[in-house]
């Protein structure tokens, strides 16, 4: 699939207009076609008519003709929902409007054929808006799909002065072809909600634009040196191949207090820019993309330029592909409740005029608009583990997850794995001598199903010293150390138990004889590891093995296994998954390996070391104190 090729050999004029918002005037209906022989001139003696006689006689004749003539009483016809009044469609109303005219729209929401895929009507400098001025009340719903793509708007020929105000444009499926004017149809669908196209202007002010898809332009598609104005939009859930949000090939569209949340592509889920042309950012918010960096360009380092600009959270990156600029920042913007679909901001969100970076007033398309709400951390206290027993005893891994960990915020939760211990010692008799009894695989947790037998004597550890103790096969049980983030700041950490029962008789349970050793190992000495040349003694590892890292306050000592030459990768990251260094990215040869890491800069908490090896991934904590 590729996006819409750029037509050169065009050059571009265009008249300037008021970047204003239009201040409404009372509203004129008119019938949809004028009456025989009566044109637009005919039309504009009619409303002359309608003037106080002494304002007639107060213009003089080549006053009078000139005002006709520039069309300066232009008319505002208006068209409501249930196609009620002289104009039953947006379509009608736009086919009998005038050089300059106001079509507006009453609240409710627009539905089916002459409601959706308009054209603005030539070079008419049409003005389509919401009588009420509420994006919220007022609604374009295109009911598109891709079996039946419908868009809300396009504007394809030139038009310098047209306007769209105040106009919530959703479930709009871009059409497979470009304009009306190309023999090419094209397989791609463009402007899920709006097409821009051939050095057309459109003004598009106070709009929202929501789940909206195309494969080029989830919201809006711009071209061939059109220059869209785009003011206090808010742009969510749209999605799109290139450029969820607005999707730009030799255009130069403009974005001024934006707001972008939830949108998605396979690249540029916010913005897309392709050859040519340019996309200007000021005070706009591009954050929680949920596919793809918040922007994308095809060429160039910072060729989307940005100024006063919020881009935080975006799952394929922020400052990412080619988005760079000025004053800018990346945090979290605080919205009121974006989940509602209220982008108003916390007082103290960053984009807040109080908060923002120095001179650039308020970030975003809506204002303040409640208290900062008091975060409240996750409740691990009601956690619990699926299964909470394994069973029966194969000394195989078995899946295990943490559930009951909720978010009085209902913020989403994180839950990270620092620790699993158990009150049987590794390897003991019995229990298969297998070793270690507690992996990750990933963001997998895996602990295995066996436990001693009837009656063993052990050597447990206890402090630097050993001693034999007789324990009864009266089941495993593994404690999960785990902690929980919100995103946000909050968390909480909490321990949840797993049995492994000695059998399945009525009333059989699981009794804690107290945690003695860490699930993870080490397991030496029994099974010690190779050395480096993989010839040391005891038994050679045939996978993987991740020893549990020897942490000191300046250091941490992570040792490893590979039971074969191969790519290896050993990285470090926090509790909330951001990466913090890279300690192994190379080819090494099979058997044992060492790595020193300095820790003496870090901030106090739990890390964790993940190897990747023969398609393997290993993870273990590193509690730095």
């Amino acid at each position: 699939m590729k996006p819409k090729p750029f037509r050169s050999g065009t050059s571009h004029s265009a008249a300037a207009n008021s970047e204003g918002v239009s201040t409404y005037m009372p509203h004129r209906s008119f019938p949809a076609k004028p009456s025989s022989g009566q044109g637009s001139w005919g039309r504009r003696a009619s409303e002359l008519l309608r003037l106080p006689v002494l304002a007639l006689l107060l213009l003089s004749p080549v006053c009078l003709v000139s005002l006709v003539a520039s069309g300066a009483l232009a008319a505002t016809l208006i068209v409501m929902p249930d196609g009620s009044g002289p104009f039953p469609t947006i379509e009608a109303a736009i086919s009998a409007a005038a050089n300059g005219d106001t079509v507006a729209l009453g609240d409710g929401i627009f539905r089916g054929a002459g409601n959706r895929d308009n054209d603005f009507g030539g070079h008419k400098g049409l003005t389509i808006r919401s009588q009420s001025g509420n994006p919220r009340t007022c609604i374009v719903d295109c009911q598109g799909n891709q079996a039946d793509p419908h868009r809300g708007f396009q504007i394809l020929d030139g038009d310098a002065a047209a306007r769209l105000e105040g106009v919530t444009i959703t479930n709009g499926y871009g059409p497979g072809h470009w304009d009306e004017r190309e023999e090419e149809t094209g397989e791609e669908s463009t402007g899920g909600a709006i097409l821009c196209d051939s050095e057309t202007d459109l003004r598009i002010y106070n709009c929202v634009f929501h789940n909206n898809s195309a494969d080029v332009g989830g919201a809006i598609a711009a071209y061939e040196i059109s220059r869209p104005r785009i003011v206090a939009c808010i742009f969510s859930n749209n999605t799109a191949t290139f450029g969820g949000g607005v999707y730009s090939q030799g255009a130069s569209p403009e974005l001024r207090s934006c707001t972008f949340f939830g949108n998605a592509a396979t690249q540029g889920a916010g913005l897309y820019r392709g050859s040519f042309g340019s996309i200007d950012v000021e005070h706009t918010i591009v954050a929680f993309s949920t596919q793809g960096g918040a922007a994308y360009c095809t060429e160039g380092a910072f060729c989307i330029w940005a100024t006063c600009s919020d881009v935080y959270g975006n799952v394929g990156g922020d400052w990412t592909g080619g988005i760079g600029g000025q004053d800018n920042l990346s945090a979290d913007p605080l919205f009121c409740d974006a989940a509602a679909g209220d982008f108003t901001l916390a007082e103290a969100s960053p984009c807040a005029p109080a908060h923002s970076p120095a001179g650039c007033g308020l970030i975003g398309a809506e204002p303040v608009g409640c208290v900062t709400p008091i975060n409240q951390p996750p409740d691990c206290s009601t956690a619990t583990v699926s299964p909470a027993e394994l069973w029966p005893p194969r000394h195989n891994f078995r899946n295990v997850d943490i559930v009951g960990v909720t978010d009085p915020d209902g913020d989403p939760i994180t839950i990270v794995i620092t620790d699993v211990t158990q009150d049987e010692p590794l390897d003991g008799n019995g229990d298969g001598r297998f070793c270690p009894d507690a992996r990750m695989l990933g963001d997998q947790l895996q602990l295995r199903a066996e436990r001693l037998g009837p009656a063993y004597n052990v050597i447990l550890p206890v402090s630097d010293e050993s001693q034999e103790q007789s324990l009864t096969g009266n089941g495993r049980v593994y404690v999960i150390h785990f902690t929980a983030t919100d995103g946000r700041g909050g968390s909480c950490s909490g321990t949840a138990s797993v049995c492994v029962p000695h059998d399945r008789r009525p009333g059989h349970s699981c009794i804690d004889n107290g945690q003695m050793v860490s699930s993870f190992g080490p397991c030496q000495p029994s099974r010690p590891l190779p050395d480096r040349d993989g010839a040391g003694q005891g038994k050679e590892f045939t996978s993987v093995e991740l020893g549990r890292p020897e942490v000191t306050r300046e250091r941490a000592v992570i040792n490893y296994a590979l039971p074969a030459d191969g790519s290896v990768g050993l990285t470090v990251f926090d509790v909330a998954g951001r990466h913090v260094a890279t300690l192994a990215n190379s080819f090494q040869t099979r058997g044992q390996h060492s790595v020193t890491w300095d820790v003496s800069g870090l901030a106090r908490g739990v890390y964790y070391a993940r190897i990747q090896a023969h398609e393997v991934t290993l993870t273990r904590p590193i509690v730095v104190r």
